[in-house]
């Protein structure tokens, strides 16, 4: 069903003819959750990735997050490395928003795909940002954090409702004079819920749909996909040793979602 934010933009939405699809290129992240289980909870790598919360666990809580974040940088540097010497051109990403654009085209909609640098901020495609921890997928910090990770059924954030953008300069995107801007940001890789569990794959897809003329977000939503029995990793020696099938793994997981990816964005069916 749509979201009510989503819902309340639906004169808008169905008004759209040109669509501008951004997605950021292909690039994994390699990382496992660590800390302590205390009665406040644990802070982890994965919550690093996404909006930084209070460290509330001391000294050596953080150093042992540090030291995560600090593994999830080299390991997710190394598989990179590796995966874009076994893909060549190929490009996952790219594939997942073509497959989107062929269905945008069947449904009536002009499409143009363009690539951009990760896209910034806990809610993609906003301007200001709070000060975060580092996106190890991002050198020096040029791009923002995908927001949290997680496998398949993660929660939806709450609907936030609609807001207004800041100017879309500085969002990491300039959109097409007439194109309304169809956000993607792609997080893919694998992750381990503690530091002695196997790594499993991810495939997480955050999508806004931002109206042009003034900024605003029409409709936005995150998807979590895994596999059902995933090919999975005792440890790091392991899944490096094997990065193309882990790879081939990450395109199959990605491209996995279910068709009519399009309906899930512009359509007001039921059940759709």
């Amino acid at each position: 069903m749509p979201t009510p934010l989503k819902e309340k933009n639906r004169a808008s939405i169905e008004k759209i003819q040109q669509v501008e699809i951004f997605y950021n290129k292909e690039e994994h992240v390699v990382h496992y959750e660590v800390g302590q289980q205390t009665g406040q909870g644990m802070w982890t790598v994965g919550l690093l990735l996404g909006p930084l919360g209070p460290l509330a666990a001391g000294a050596t809580q953080y150093a042992a997050v540090k030291a995560g974040v600090e593994a999830t940088k080299e390991r997710s540097k190394a598989f990179n490395e590796a995966a874009s010497l076994s893909a060549g051109s190929q490009d996952m990403n790219q594939d997942f928003a073509e497959t989107l654009a062929a269905q945008l085209r069947e449904d009536g909609k002009v499409v143009k795909l363009t690539r951009v640098p990760r896209l910034p901020s806990a809610r993609i495609g906003e301007t200001e940002q709070k000060k975060r921890a580092p996106d190890p997928l991002c050198a020096g910090g040029v791009c923002g954090t995908p927001g949290m990770l997680g496998g398949a059924g993660a929660p939806t954030p709450k609907d936030e409702g609609p807001r207004d953008a800041e100017p879309v300069a500085g969002n990491g995107y300039t959109p097409t004079p007439g194109y309304f801007p169809l956000l993607l940001r792609v997080t893919t890789g694998y992750a381990a819920p503690e530091i002695y569990a196997e790594y499993a794959p991810i495939a997480v897809v955050e999508w806004a749909l931002i109206d042009d003329r003034n900024g605003r977000y029409l409709a936005q939503q995150k998807w979590a996909q895994g596999k059902p029995k995933p090919l999975t990793y005792a440890n790091w020696d392991l899944l490096k040793a094997d990065v193309p099938k882990a790879r081939a793994q990450l395109r199959d997981t990605l491209l996995s979602y279910p068709p009519m990816l399009d309906k899930a964005i512009f359509s007001f069916e039921p059940n759709r």
